[in-house]
């Protein structure tokens, strides 16, 4: 087992295992929208700020240009997708909370899939120190198979097969989702 492997909670289980936390959410929701209103223009102008500040300085064309997209990158862009991240993940709670459970063809449902998609990719294959092993997807001589156990996936750089643990398992056995699904949970 690889030493980053551990027991993730679904979005879903820690709603079920924390319901009092919806009202949070929803208030942090608001509060991060509300943040969000509010930031954009205190970004655009630190941003305008900088871009007074690259223009003034005497340096060639193609430098300038670099420093620009830093500026934007650094100044606008990456604090507001921080912000924007935040509001993804709690409107993701959110829907989680308030949606049935909803079962695909009467045998998995999606707690099920997030349970797959949790469950270590590790468990199907041994990896080296540096997270590879030998493609079961090709013939090969030298690992080539990435494994990623913080994200639970995989990357052949032999054969470009790729994706999370429930692809692995569908094209290792040539299972369809649903089946593949039902394998990784042992049902």
């Amino acid at each position: 087992m690889y030493k980053y492997d551990t027991i993730r909670l679904m979005p879903s289980e820690l709603i079920e295992i924390f319901p009092e936390a919806i009202p949070a959410i929803k208030r942090n929701l608001k509060k991060r929208k509300a943040h969000r209103r509010s930031s954009e223009p205190v970004f655009s102008w630190l941003l305008d700020k900088e871009l007074q500040r690259i223009y003034s300085i005497d340096i060639d064309d193609e430098r300038r240009k670099n420093l620009v997209e830093l500026a934007k990158k650094y100044f606008y862009e990456l604090p507001l997708s921080r912000i924007d991240n935040h509001i993804k993940r709690l409107a993701l709670l959110l829907r989680i909370a308030q949606r049935p459970e909803k079962n695909y063809d009467g045998s998995i449902s999606q707690s099920d899939i997030e349970g797959a998609k949790n469950f270590p990719i590790t468990n199907f294959v041994e990896i080296n120190k540096g997270g590879f092993t030998n493609c079961p997807f090709h013939n090969e001589k030298a690992p080539s198979l990435k494994i990623y156990p913080l994200t639970n996936s995989f990357y052949c750089f032999g054969c470009q097969a790729g994706g999370d643990v429930i692809d692995f398992v569908m094209k290792l056995y040539q299972l369809d989702f649903i089946s593949a699904v039902k394998k990784i949970l042992n049902k």
